[in-house]
């Protein structure tokens, strides 16, 4: 290979790559909503990204504007995820408490996961409240992405709370107090 090919190559390949980091750079600085948990945690009150996803306990699919004006306590969550698993009693509890006075729904939300997976850890753990299954992450994405579990609490269609890893009794109990 000639020098002109091999110096026209490697400033294509700078150019390329400078090309990336600015890509990469303007999509850090771009607020597209994903950035959910860092405005919770500033104070903000985020509109909670719609969807509308099949249903892990049953037939059909849930929409989480199905829920109206109840608090939604929505926690993201896979089988293969220790901290999960420890956690989903306490979901059940909240769920099992107020399920009956209409006004709290738990939904939780199987991602990055096999259906059958997330199934067998609804058994498992004895889990009643609503699931759905979020396969690919995207629903998982809009909130802000990896890593699990995490939690939020939407009043009204807006987030006002966000709890980050392994939902704690403490936290649960003060956040659905609220």
């Amino acid at each position: 290979m000639s020098s002109k090919v091999r110096l026209a190559a490697q400033a294509l390949a700078l150019l390329a790559v400078a090309g990336l980091v600015g890509l990469f750079a303007w999509n850090l600085r771009s607020d597209d909503g994903k950035n959910i948990p860092s405005d919770v945690q500033e104070g903000k009150t985020p509109p909670a990204p719609a969807f509308t996803l099949p249903r892990l306990d049953g037939d059909g699919r849930v929409a989480l504007s199905s829920f109206g004006e109840k608090v939604v306590v929505l926690n993201f969550w896979a089988s293969w995820c220790d901290p999960c698993q420890r956690e989903a009693a306490r979901f059940e509890e909240i769920w099992d408490r107020h399920r009956r006075d209409g006004r709290l729904v738990v939904l939780g939300v199987d991602t990055l996961d096999f259906d059958g997976d997330g199934r067998r850890f609804l058994r498992r753990y004895g889990i009643t409240y609503p699931n759905v299954h979020d396969g690919r992450g995207v629903v998982l994405g809009d909130y802000g992405g990896v890593p699990l579990p995490k939690t939020f609490f939407i009043k009204g269609g807006k987030i006002v709370g966000y709890i980050f890893g392994e939902a704690r009794e403490e936290e649960l109990a003060d956040a659905v107090a609220r």
